[in-house]
This record gives structure tokens, sequence and C-alpha cells, in this order.
């Protein structure tokens, strides 16, 4: 069996392969990257903070962006807006918990 090596392609490989090791590869990689290592770790603390929500909270958070308001736009509305958004939001709910029930085929009592 004969293997057919492009010497060009080695090449090529060799030397991303010694790049890698060295502090031009690790600069290449941060400025692939907009913002940087700074982005990566604001990227890890909205993780961290989306996974200490309980289901509950990330429901809300999802159902209000949906309706494109934030949680501070909601605090800053008069009562009666602040309640017909939140009414919305219960209806939401009540729909995201029905498509639930439809593909788990579930029944769950949303009368109450």
């Amino acid at each position: 069996m004969k293997v057919d090596i492009n010497a060009n392609a080695v090449q090529g490989k060799l030397e991303f392969v010694k790049k890698m090791g060295s502090a031009d590869f690790r600069a290449a990689l941060d400025g692939a990257m907009e913002g940087g290592p700074a982005l990566a770790k604001d990227a890890a603390a909205e993780l961290e903070a989306y996974m200490k929500q309980t289901p509950a909270e990330r429901m809300r958070e999802a159902l209000l962006k949906k309706l494109g308001i934030s949680e501070e736009e909601l605090a800053a509305m008069p009562p009666e807006q602040r309640k017909a958004v939140e009414d919305k939001l219960g209806e939401l709910v009540v729909e995201e918990m029905q498509k639930t029930e439809q593909k788990k085929g579930t029944r769950i009592d949303t009368s109450a």
C-alpha cells in the first residue's frame, strides 16, 4: 500500500501545531472572539446566573422576553399596565403548560 504525502500539507499542519503552543496562538484565539477574554467571563457569569434561577424564574424571563419587556421595564410600569402584563404572563404560562401537556400526553388542571 502506497501512501501519498503532500509535503506542503504536512508542513502547514506542523506549523499550526507549533503555533498552538505559542503565545501567538493564544493571542489569535483571544482576538478571534470579539471582546476577547472579557466576553468569555461575561458569558460564564451570565450562564452561572441563569443556572441559579428556578425553573419558574427562567420561564418568567423567557415569557417577558417573548413580550419584549425586561424585568426592570415591568417594575417601572404604572400599576394598571403592570397588572395587564402580569395577566398576560399568566395566560402565556397556561398556554405553555397546555403545549407541554399535548407533547407529553399528561393532563394538567388549569381551571384553578
